[in-house]
């Protein structure tokens, strides 16, 4: 090579070339052997430098033909690529098909293997250039397979996967790339673990609501046998009792006068005994009627209800001196029948258990928040209406116990069949709403109830 062609090309551009160019001219006028290389410059470009021997027409060789391409946008994306490749925390590899002579794919060697994949699956950097009955001595169906069908077809395939070796799950992103495939992994054997035991916890609860449904079953059959037999027992009962009343009343007025102290006290507690017995079946039929939902609501104006009860109650109230104070009350979505036994119940317990003058009062209730807020439901949807007494009271420690079937909280010299305020609830509960009692020993109590607004579902 002439020294003038050396200065021609060393004038291209001295931060281009460098000292080797003219050792690789030399090389290829010498070997006819084309060189093709990258190059870096100042300024962070990059090039694709080609030299190749140049032929005269009579195929002499004359000199050399050198070229340059810019490829710094290429070098730069590919930079880019290769530091995502390094650094993901997925798996990534490249796989080429090796096919059998008949063209089928028989296996698949590995091309490159990014370090997560490496990891993820404990192996080597050996790897690269094995084939899989290589490095794992076969190949899985399942695997050939699946990564037949995306070169083949160029579908991409999401699957999971257990590897034999770590025993661990993979949730696997196949691709195809020419005549092979990018796969793209994670583990995922925690989240399919913890998939498992919520399938399986979703399964135990399954059974165990199947169970408890036919539990419920079983035990609404049963109280409604029970509330059957009440029924039939309550009025078998009746016409017995009766008899009992009208011949014990009978022989204490024809016989009063010829009995001494002692035998008209034994009368006398014969005759009451089965007046309080009359009334004890009576609350029993009502409890068990009560468990007929069939009946439609229907607009109830409590005033109106209220209003009948008292004149209903007129004579107990004269008897005792008591109080009323009925205030404006809302119209509600019920049963008629049982919004009246409800505040009948309850206005009568405030004037029967009270040792003073009785001051009861009904009203609408303007604060449940506490209340509703326990419950967990929004006070906007129901009417909150009190009923208020002045009477005896309770422990507020009793205030759940005192809605069980006949409970009496402690012996007293006031009658009652404990059965009363188990009526309220058990209505309050057929109209889907809620009722608490407040109060201390001595000083009345105050019971809260909470009706929808609109009709329930029943």
């Amino acid at each position: 090579i002439s020294s003038d062609i050396g200065r021609s090309i060393a004038d291209i551009s001295t931060n281009m070339i460098n000292t080797n160019i003219v050792k690789d001219l030399r090389g290829v006028m010498d070997t006819g052997t084309p060189i093709e290389k990258e190059i870096s410059v100042e300024g962070d470009r990059s090039y694709l430098m080609r030299i190749v021997p140049y032929l005269r027409h009579n195929r002499a060789k004359d000199g050399a033909v050198v070229s340059f391409v810019d490829i710094t946008d290429v070098r730069q994306i590919s930079s880019t690529l290769e530091a995502v490749y390094n650094s993901s925390t997925s798996g990534i590899m490249a796989l080429k098909a090796i096919r059998a002579r008949d063209g089928h794919i028989a296996d698949f060697e590995f091309l490159s293997a990014n370090k997560a994949a490496l990891d993820l699956l404990d192996l080597t950097s050996d790897v690269v250039g094995k084939t899989y009955n290589d490095y794992y001595g076969h190949v899985e169906k399942s695997i050939l397979q699946t990564y037949t069908h995306v070169v083949e077809k160029g579908e991409i395939k999401v699957f999971e996967y257990q590897n034999s070796n770590t025993s661990r799950w993979f949730e696997i992103v196949a691709v195809k790339m020419m005549d092979g495939l990018v796969i793209t992994f994670n583990d995922v054997t925690d989240k399919k673990s913890a998939t498992e035991r919520i399938a399986k916890g979703y399964e135990e609860l399954k059974i165990a609501s199947s169970e408890l449904e036919a539990t419920n079953h079983k035990l609404e059959q049963s109280n409604l046998d029970l509330l059957q037999f009440a029924s039939v027992a309550s009025h078998d009962l009746k016409e017995p009792l009766r008899k009992i009343q009208a011949f014990g009343n009978l022989l204490s007025d024809r016989v009063k006068n010829r009995l001494d102290e002692r035998e008209n006290n034994y009368l006398n507690k014969v005759v009451s005994s089965s007046s309080r017995m009359q009334g004890l079946i009576e609350d029993i039929l009502t409890l068990s009627r009560l468990s007929n939902n069939e009946t439609p609501f229907d607009d109830v104006d409590l005033n109106d209800v209220v209003r009948q009860i008292v004149e209903d109650l007129e004579v107990s109230i004269r008897e005792k001196g008591a109080e009323l104070k009925i205030h404006s009350l809302p119209v509600v979505k019920g049963i008629r029948g049982q919004m009246h036994q409800l505040f009948q119940n309850l206005i009568s317990n405030a004037i029967k258990f009270n040792s003073s003058n009785p001051i009861v009062e009904v009203a609408i209730e303007k604060d449940v928040t506490e209340f509703a807020k326990k419950l967990s439901v929004d006070p906007a949807n129901y009417h909150a209406i009190y009923v208020q007494d002045n009477g005896i009271g309770f422990d507020q420690r009793y205030n759940e116990k005192i809605f069980g079937i006949f409970q009496r909280l402690e012996k007293t010299s006031y009658e009652g069949t404990g059965i009363g305020l188990a009526i309220v609830k058990k209505i309050v509960d057929n109209h889907k709403g809620f009722i608490k009692a407040v109060s201390s020993e001595g000083e009345g109590a105050r019971f809260i109830i909470l009706i929808p607004k609109e009709s329930p579902h029943r």
